[in-house]
């Protein structure tokens, strides 16, 4: 889905503007077009501009606060998977189309600032699962154990995106939590890093909810929205 969403604070001495595109990160040219034009457009009207990119862990292992050595790099996983996601579509990577202004800000969390999350509320997310469902959604390497199978190509392509399908499953509650602590602290970055300038942000559609929670809860109003998605923010405004 790709979406637009536009909201306003007016705090009696300055009145700021806030320009959301949610987008996937797969798609046409022709999708992406107005996303390029609109953001070209702002940079030239001194908006400050953030984007979506989730930094993968470092080649280094990593000890978390509790105790955890982080060794995994899942950054290159992401990635592949949307290429292939995008072939599959007939469309290509997002990052194929766009290109960013100098000074466009990368505001996200690391896969390190998401598993410290996890250990602090006390909830185990698995790396090493997390990073097999990547590599079946992407078909690039099973594990050792299945690829010595004797069974023909077919029907490991069928095992491997039922177990894929279970994993995410049972994954998916924890991935939203972690979407949802994501785009709170996105938002106080953005906040701190914005001053009293207006706003451009490109990130994946499905945190346009979370987004728009944060900018209501700070006193924003909703301006312009696209019809894809009215319904939805007519219910939280």
């Amino acid at each position: 889905m790709f979406a637009r969403l536009v909201v306003e604070k007016d705090d009696g001495a300055t009145k700021r503007r806030a320009i959301l595109w949610g987008v996937d990160h797969t798609g046409s040219k022709e999708q992406y077009a107005p996303i390029q034009a609109e953001m070209n457009d702002v940079a030239r009207n001194g908006y400050v501009m953030f984007r979506e990119r989730v930094k993968s862990f470092p080649k280094i292992p990593i000890k978390t606060p509790n105790g955890r050595v982080l060794k995994r790099v899942l950054g290159k996983e992401l990635r592949m998977m949307y290429r292939k996601v995008a072939d599959a579509k007939g469309g290509k990577y997002q990052g194929d189309f766009l290109v960013y202004p100098p000074g466009c800000l990368v505001v996200d969390l690391s896969l390190e600032e998401v598993v410290n999350f996890f250990d602090e509320q006390g909830v185990t997310f698995n790396l090493a699962i997390y990073r097999l469902i990547l590599l079946l959604r992407v078909g690039k390497k099973a594990p050792w154990w299945f690829r010595v199978l004797s069974w023909p190509n077919a029907v490991k392509v069928r095992i491997e995106k039922i177990v894929s399908h279970l994993l995410v499953s049972f994954y998916k509650r924890r991935i939203h939590t972690a979407d949802a602590h994501r785009e709170v602290v996105i938002f106080e970055r953005i906040q701190i890093l914005s001053g009293k300038k207006n706003l451009f942000l490109i990130y994946g559609s499905a945190h346009i909810p979370g987004f728009l929670q944060s900018f209501l809860a700070d006193g924003w109003i909703v301006t312009e929205v696209s019809p894809n998605i009215a319904t939805y923010v007519a219910s939280r405004s």
